[in-house]
């Protein structure tokens, strides 16, 4: 016998993490644990979720006949699993939990295993109980880890009511095949409209590693060990060469070389056959333990105790049925207690709502549906319950009360629409023509009259007598390119005329000019208050009647809602945020663009979902607009005559801006 100190190689990390390895190990406790055909298989009755203390989630499972189970957790992903042997195969949808750490419950059945697999997905670390209050039910509850700890195996003997079982106490069983048998993963049960996480498959042939490592891949990979402190990690290797060696004293030295503690229970016997060269010691250990078809438990941090399969499947027994008797005893004490009442005023829960919530927690107490001993009966007059059943019971009703029969919080959206316009026009045009008059003057003498523009006579003019006037134009001006659709008050302007007095003839002119600008400014607030989870809405406005006629003739009157609205649906998250669908609208009527007579509605809408800090202000969104037209109306020709084309043209120019701004400030009302 010889044993030494090298470098752990790369060849002995992967042997470590054979697969191969861990399927042995699954398959030795069928020698103590296989079902037989004539065992009756029991019915799974119900999987649901009981409400639980505060931070506490509670997976309740019935069973038709008495529950066996082994427990332990998985990981990638994080995972409380429990086996349920003895099982006939049934429907159960995955439970959609999403409180506290857990996550989500997905029932997984093993056709030739006959094993009802349990799967609690949790989204953080967590520390679980688990409880029978008789043989056919399980209470799992499940919260938060307070800190990050290696599991170990720890079942009290002398508590009945609780089993705090290890993250990986016992491995999930599978059925030893031979080695040209059919070997198929676990066949998931209905999801209901959940996707399964993996598709059946099935694998023939010889046990070799690759195979192994196949099957392992459906749930079994990634099992926490309590012992990994101990015997997880870069080890001393040794060197062993043994023929007939006694167990006793191979496990001596592996005591020796590791400094560990290692007690052999009395049913370890036998001789060893071994030889390895430069392996860690912990694989070795490993390696004699399967090959023996031994298992191992730890205790502390320096302490291994080993025993056979069936020694440790015995005790974990006889601990579930010391749990068991003392949980019958315990009910049986608690169920002998008298029947009290209690009548409790309900002020914010729906009593339908909380009627259902307390019946199941009395299925939950009870392991039955309507018990006779306890009721919950509805005043809905006055909003009260009134509860029958046990003191213990009463008080986890009143406890479940407390937590359900509290206010929604409310919140007070308040919203500023903004609307800035800015315009501005430059318009410029021209008017010219010719007038004039010839007079007779009482002497005979011709005279020339300096005339009013636009054809007015001289017959009323002083000195002058009637005589015949002179057309310009039919009456009009040779050029006309004054602006157009306005008014002459509505420009600044010059009027000219100019003659001469030896002639009958006179230049009418008129040059008119026109420049704006405006501004504007429309602030809208309207402000809702709400409640968590509730549709709000809010409008102010007009609605614009038009008409419209009908296939026979007649005439319709329909109205079009121009208005300001506000509509918010909002949600309160647990870190003070507020989560809200949000519809703007404002809608106003144009009366300066008009089609038969009814005005243009313009229509500015903003529809979104964000999430904003309570009492923080966001900007939904804006809408920018330039609007610029430039327009110029000219004689042909004489327009492009250099500084005379002025005569012969006017020109407009104009530009409008329009900005709309929306902001939105959620505030979370508080109770004083």
């Amino acid at each position: 016998m010889s044993f030494h100190k090298t470098t752990l190689s790369a060849l002995s990390l992967m042997l470590l993490a054979n697969p191969l390895f861990a399927e042995e190990s699954f398959q030795r406790p069928l020698q103590v644990a296989q079902v037989e055909n004539s065992v009756q298989l029991g019915q799974a009755l119900r999987l649901g979720i009981a409400p639980g203390q505060e931070k506490e989630t509670i997976v309740a499972f019935e069973s038709s006949d008495i529950i066996q189970y082994t427990a332990f957790k998985l990981s990638n992903p994080l995972r409380l699993v429990l086996d349920i042997p003895n099982m006939s195969p049934v429907e159960l949808n995955t439970l959609d939990v999403k409180q506290g750490v857990v996550d989500s419950v997905r029932p997984v059945y093993f056709n030739v295993q006959k094993i009802l697999r349990l799967e609690i997905i949790l989204s953080a670390a967590a520390d679980y109980d688990i409880e029978k209050p008789d043989g056919k039910n399980l209470l799992i509850k499940i919260q938060a880890s307070t800190k990050e700890k290696t599991a170990t195996a720890q079942i009290p003997a002398e508590s009945a009511q609780t089993a705090t079982v290890s993250a990986d106490t016992i491995n999930p069983v599978q059925e030893t095949q031979p080695a040209s048998s059919e070997v198929t993963t676990p066949v998931l049960l209905s999801m209901g409209n959940t996707p399964a996480n993996g598709t059946a498959k099935t694998v023939t042939g010889d046990k070799t590693a690759k195979d192994t490592s196949k099957i392992a891949t459906a749930d079994e990979t990634n099992v926490e060990d309590p012992c990994d402190a101990l015997l997880k990690g870069d080890k001393e290797k040794i060197s062993l060469d043994f023929q007939g060696a006694s167990l006793g004293n191979l496990f001596r030295l592996f005591s020796d070389v590791s400094g560990f503690n290692l007690i052999v229970a009395p049913d370890v016997n036998g001789t060893v056959n071994i030889r390895v060269n430069d392996v860690p010691w912990n694989m070795a250990f490993d390696l004699v333990l399967r090959n023996n078809g031994l298992g191992r438990e730890c205790f502390g941090n320096n302490t291994i105790r080993v025993a056979t399969f069936g020694t440790l499947a015995a005790e974990e027994a006889t601990r579930n049925e010391a749990g068991r008797n003392k949980n019958a005893a315990d009910i049986a004490k608690r169920l002998s207690q008298e029947v009290t009442t209690e009548v409790v005023r309900i002020n914010y829960a729906n009593l339908t709502d909380m009627v259902a919530n307390l019946n199941l927690l009395i299925e939950n107490l009870y392991s039955q549906r309507n018990p006779e001993r306890a009721s919950v009966a509805v005043d809905a007059r006055t909003n009260t319950l009134i509860l029958t059943d046990i003191p213990p019971h009463i008080e986890e009703m009143l406890k479940m009360i407390k937590v359900l029969d509290v206010a929604t919080p409310q919140v007070m959206i308040e919203a500023r629409i903004v609307e800035v316009t800015k315009g501005y026009a430059e318009q410029l045009g021209v008017q010219w023509g010719f007038t004039g008059a010839v007079g007779q003057s009482s002497g005979g003498r011709p005279r020339l009259l300096i005339a009013p523009p636009q054809n007015v006579t001289a017959s009323n003019s002083v000195g002058a007598t009637a005589g015949t006037e002179l057309a310009n134009n039919g009456g009009g001006f040779l050029v006309d390119l004054l602006p157009t659709g306005t008014t002459a008050g509505n420009f600044g302007g010059i009027n000219l005329l100019v003659g001469n007095i030896f002639s009958g003839l006179n230049l009418d002119l008129q040059l008119k000019a026109l420049e704006t600008q405006s501004k504007g400014r429309v602030l809208a607030s309207p402000k809702v208050t709400t409640a968590d989870n509730r549709e709000a809405s809010i409008a102010s406005g007009s609605r614009i009647p038009f008409q419209t006629t009908s296939n026979n003739g007649g005439t319709n009157v329909q109205f079009i809602e121009a208005q300001l609205s506000l509509t918010v649906t909002p949600h309160i998250t647990q870190d003070n945020f507020v989560y809200m669908n949000i519809l703007a609208t404002r809608n106003a009527p144009d009366f300066s663009n008009t089609v038969n007579g009814n005005p243009v509605v313009n229509t500015r809408e903003a529809r979104t979902e964000v999430l904003v800090a309570n009492g923080d202000t966001t900007v939904l969104g804006g809408v920018y607009e330039n609007t610029t037209n430039d327009s110029e109306e000219a004689v042909p020709f004489f327009a492009r005559i250099p500084y005379v084309g002025w005569f012969f043209r006017n020109k407009t120019v104009s530009e409008s801006i329009s900005e709309l701004l929306i902001f939105i400030t959620p505030t979370v009302v508080k109770k004083y």
